[in-house]
């Protein structure tokens, strides 16, 4: 089974339906404040008949924002940390969140040994600590062109070596409308081509999701009383 993370705007149905065609399981990701509006969420998308998993993001500009919003950690299916910029230390050091994205920088000078990546072997340490995945976004690839393009697989490049053996990597599209989504097949090829190798890639559209959310539903079920100790009948 195959997940991806998509960014709806009130076009939930057409989405599902054009990810179920791809064979894609969806993960809608929405900048709820609360858990409250996931709660809401769900309800609705069930109404309608909609399959799909509900979760949150926040862009943070300040601690505040990380903070608030790691209390939706146990309602969101997958809660995620987009663009962390400079509070990345705080975003990879708080177990509640499932994931940062966005998290080098496409401007600024790289030295000659190292990219200005955003990202460090002491923060991948700490990520893999707190298992919380690296991201990659795939919309961001988008956005950018020409030298921002360069620099910005050049410094994806780096994370991923910097993350690939100790920290779960995964890949999304971050799909707004249809036209950009992918097939899990080519979100593989991309993380190939940063550094995964076929496994890893393979894994980083399907089952390090799974995991997630699998783990998550333990989590408010009751039986985990922390990975790797569960509650039995």
């Amino acid at each position: 089974m195959t997940y991806d993370l998509l960014l709806p705007e009130e076009n939930e149905a057409e989405l599902a339906e054009a990810a179920k065609a791809l064979n894609i399981t969806p993960i809608f990701l929405y900048p709820f404040k609360d858990k409250n509006e996931i709660v809401k969420k769900k309800a609705q998308l069930q109404k309608q008949n909609i399959a799909a998993y509900v979760g949150a993001y926040v862009v943070p500009k300040s601690a505040g924002d990380l903070k608030r919003a790691a209390k939706m950690w146990l309602s969101a299916d997958f809660l995620a940390v987009i663009n962390p910029g400079e509070l990345a230390r705080l975003a990879v050091s708080n177990p509640r969140f499932d994931a940062i994205f966005r998290v080098p920088f496409v401007y600024g000078r790289d030295s000659f040994e190292y990219r200005h990546s955003n990202l460090n072997v002491v923060l991948a340490n700490l990520a893999a600590k707190d298992k919380v995945s690296y991201g990659i976004d795939f919309s961001y690839f988008l956005e950018n062109s020409g030298n921002s393009l360069a620099k910005l697989l050049g410094r994806e490049m780096q994370n991923v070596r910097l993350c690939r053996r100790k920290t779960r990597i995964l890949i999304a599209s971050m799909a707004q409308n249809v036209w950009q989504l992918r097939l899990p097949e080519n979100l593989s090829a991309v993380a190939r081509v940063l550094g995964l190798n076929s496994p890893q890639s393979k894994a980083a559209v399907s089952s390090a999701f799974q995991n997630i959310i699998e783990l998550k539903e333990k989590r408010r079920s009751g039986k985990l009383v922390r990975p790797g100790v569960e509650l039995v009948d």
